[in-house]
């Protein structure tokens, strides 16, 4: 639910307002969209059982801290190494608006990770990782917030636009599209030099 709340307002934040008098019926979609959205998250934070989560962190962080700070070291790496592979593996695949999710995905991890890692052991090579994931995963988030907002123009049901409304959406969605292809082409780039790193 938070997702699709999170989608509905980055649509409706990217459109301009000079555009905005044209898409009035998509806007009002995505509003509608939003509060739907907002309410099953409302629904699913007042069923979160809290205190079951604080036992569960209690309990969590005690086994950690028994654990020798060489093996999280260690263990950290490796699972880093084992996510960057997985990254290596999805980019020599054909390009794919799926696999860029999920290695923003794998990503996501390898940056929690080594956000620990750095707290235990930080070195000028691990910060400088952690600087380029960051800076690639945000650069995937952009690509992905331009590729959700194409997918909702093009899933938007134009039947109550006005003819000049429904062309100048269509104007949009091949503009967005050549936008989407080109973001996506310097992400590979950037990838494809990104994707031979280990630690």
């Amino acid at each position: 639910a938070a997702g699709k709340v999170r989608e509905a307002q980055i649509n409706l934040a990217t459109i301009q307002k000079p555009k905005r008098k044209y898409l009035s019926n998509y806007i009002d979609n995505q509003l509608k969209l939003q509060k739907r959205a907002e309410r099953r998250l409302n629904k699913a934070i007042q069923n979160f059982n809290k205190d079951y989560f604080k036992i569960w962190d209690m309990s969590w962080q005690q086994s950690v801290n028994r654990i020798p700070e060489e093996i999280i070291i260690q263990q950290s790496i490796q699972l880093i190494n084992a996510d960057l592979k997985k990254v290596q593996e999805l980019n020599n695949k054909p390009a794919d608006p799926k696999n860029l999710h999920k290695i923003r995905i794998t990503l996501k991890s390898v940056n929690a990770i080594l956000g620990i890692l750095l707290k235990m052991h930080s070195t000028d090579p691990l910060s400088k990782m952690a600087k380029k994931i960051k800076s690639l995963n945000q650069e995937i988030g952009k690509w992905h917030d331009k590729l959700v907002l194409l997918q909702s123009f093009e899933k938007f049901e134009v039947k109550k636009m006005k003819k000049k409304d429904k062309s100048f959406l269509d104007k949009l969605i091949l503009s967005l599209a050549e936008k989407e292809k080109l973001s996506q082409q310097r992400l590979q780039k950037k990838l494809d030099q990104f994707s031979s790193v280990q630690i």
